[in-house]
This record gives C-alpha cells, structure tokens and sequence, in this order.
C-alpha cells in the first residue's frame, strides 16, 4: 500500500495521499454495470481519494485514542479492528 501513497506536494498540506491510479483501479473493480464502460472523472477520483484520506485517519486517530485509554502506546491491527465497526456506522 505504501507504494501507492504519495505526497500532495501540489496542495496546500503535506498529508499523504492515494495514487489516482490506485483509486482508479478501485473505482473500476467495484463497478458493478454490465459493461464496465465507466470512465470516471478526475473530480471524481481526487473526491474519492480524499474520503479514503479521512476514512484511514479517523480509523488511525480513533485507534490511537483506545490505545492510549488502555495505557498503550502502539495501534496494532487488533486495535484497529476494534473500532472498524463504530467507525463504518459513523462514516
């Protein structure tokens, strides 16, 4: 997943972000119509982008704050795990 995360050194921050190529390539797998003709904009793609950008910080926010709560100090996948449910109903 790394390989497909890039610096938005275009933008106004320096956050992370997904390649379009890997958002595109995600976009076309999950398209369900018969034709698979769907060619979507590069709005569209930078849009869905950035709501994978916030989906996986409030995911790594929402974990470091449980981690913390139990005395932790390290997010580990169980962590993670542990809030995907809250998190999928929040978003």
């Amino acid at each position: 997943m790394a390989e497909h995360m890039e610096s938005n050194a275009g933008g106004s921050s320096s956050q992370p972000t997904f390649s379009d190529e890997l958002v595109l390539k995600l976009i076309k797998f999950f398209d369900d119509s018969k034709e698979k003709k769907n060619n979507p904009s590069k709005h569209t793609v930078q849009m869905v982008s950035e709501a994978l950008r916030l989906f996986v910080v409030e995911a790594i926010q929402r974990a470091a704050s449980e981690v913390r709560a139990n005395g932790g100090d390290t997010i580990k996948i169980q962590d993670v795990q542990n809030i995907v449910g809250q998190l999928l109903l929040d978003f």
